[in-house]
């Protein structure tokens, strides 16, 4: 597995400038969200959103490379195991994003708001943590459109005005319309449904890229020539 994290460590240093420009723009948006929001909710449900996105599209861009580059088809004919392939592509992934995270922290910390920004904090952290888990989970199977994962970035448009209607809403399973919707009263059911959904997505994350990986579908699904 150490090889796998080191050839994931190779493409971030070929790559260290745009990653670095996209983490520091995300914390940027937060910054910018510390200074013009009025609530904690409007802080995460605002500008969290949007520096999530630009977090995910790290995560996102890195495994993209390494599909590009035919680094996955090395990989299995190396003899890795898909678990390890997987969780050696997580260590990378989520490392980075916790730098994000943690900067998010201090800003939170800086702004104050007591208990409510911390309850928000908490769960904006396993939204996070939620997105940048299923990417590299479902990116054996989407390689090179691994951004796809994010398409759930898209059902903000049909996120209503509504709370108790976008609560009961299928939607309301999808990280990204959990996050828009931290700008209403948190409840206890809420945050339960953010764990779980949480839990829930990223273990058939998990399952669909092991699959994947286990019986080599479509593993190199461009000509060599």
């Amino acid at each position: 597995m150490n090889n796998i994290i080191s050839s994931q460590c190779f493409i971030c240093k070929k790559r260290s400038f745009i990653i670095s420009i996209i983490l520091f723009s995300a914390l940027l948006v937060m910054g910018l969200g510390l200074i013009m929001s009025k609530t904690a909710g409007m802080f995460f449900s605002a500008f969290g959103m949007v520096a999530m996105i630009f977090a995910a599209a790290v995560t996102a861009g890195i495994l993209t490379s390494g599909y590009t580059e035919r680094i996955q088809m090395y990989e299995i004919m190396a003899g890795f195991r898909p678990s390890q392939i997987i969780l050696g592509k997580t260590v990378v992934c989520v490392s980075l994003t916790l730098i994000f995270l943690a900067g998010t922290a201090v800003m939170c910390m800086i702004k104050g708001g007591g208990e409510q920004m911390l309850e928000r904090l908490l769960l904006y952290w396993v939204i996070v943590l939620r997105s940048v888990l299923c990417i590299v989970f479902l990116s054996p199977l989407l390689k090179e459109s691994t951004a796809a994962a994010m398409f759930d970035a898209m059902l903000i448009m049909a996120c209503g005005n509504d709370p108790d209607a976008l609560n009961r809403s299928p939607v309301s399973l999808f990280g990204y319309p959990q996050c828009f919707m931290m700008q209403y009263e948190l409840t206890e059911g809420f945050a339960v449904k953010v764990i779980i959904s949480a839990v829930i997505a990223c273990t058939i994350c998990y399952i669909t890229g092991y699959i994947t990986l286990k019986r080599k579908f479509d593993l190199e699904p461009h000509s060599l020539g």
